[in-house]
């Protein structure tokens, strides 16, 4: 079964007035329950994906959207900004047409993925900074080794992006140049 703890309901009407929203709706977005009850939906809506928003509610109830799915910036009682997910259709409920929508809150998604991204970004610099350090120490051991890596590396990755490799590829190229000769630093020169 479907974890619904972090999504919330709300029942909008052909003239674009909230009908019925439930309690936690009315939290996530600052107000008070029943607040909303009334109030055209647009309060709600980032000005910038209003007109969007506004169309796919109306292709929902001409029947050219049955099922409508989409992500927006919802706007909170103090005016902050956040990005949900709706999915929504149209029912009729004693002689009404009601589009009836399932909300989620994407904003605990959204920071999680940011410091997914903060922390490859991270590790990625820790393990340049690496590859670095043993560059200099085989520099130091030997000298036209050193340099030899360096050439390896930009060649290598010179090379993808002539095969068409993305920059990302490229670079994994230029470190596994660099270090194609680490095994040197322990092995005496003598």
């Amino acid at each position: 079964m479907q974890d619904l703890s972090h999504q919330y309901l709300c029942t909008v009407d052909e003239t674009l007035r909230f009908v019925a929203t439930d309690p936690a709706y009315n939290r996530m977005l600052g107000y008070e329950p029943g607040e909303l009850d009334g109030l055209a939906v647009d309060t709600v809506v980032a000005s910038e994906d209003w007109l969007r928003i506004r169309e796919h509610i109306r292709r929902r109830f001409s029947g050219e959207e049955p099922i409508s799915r989409y992500i927006f910036r919802a706007r909170r009682k103090d005016g902050s900004e956040f990005y949900v997910s709706n999915i929504a259709t149209v029912v009729t409920r004693d002689g009404k047409r009601l589009s009836v929508g399932v909300f989620e809150d994407l904003s605990a998604r959204i920071q999680e993925e940011y410091e997914k991204r903060t922390q490859e970004q991270h590790r990625e610099q820790v393990m340049q900074e690496a590859i670095h350090a043993m560059s200099i120490m085989s520099s130091m051991r030997d000298p036209y080794t050193g340099r030899h890596e360096g050439r390896v590396g930009n060649l290598a990755a010179a090379i993808g992006l002539d095969l068409g490799l993305d920059q990302r590829q490229c670079g994994g190229l230029k470190i596994c140049g660099t270090v194609h000769d680490i095994g040197k630093i322990s092995v005496p020169a003598e």
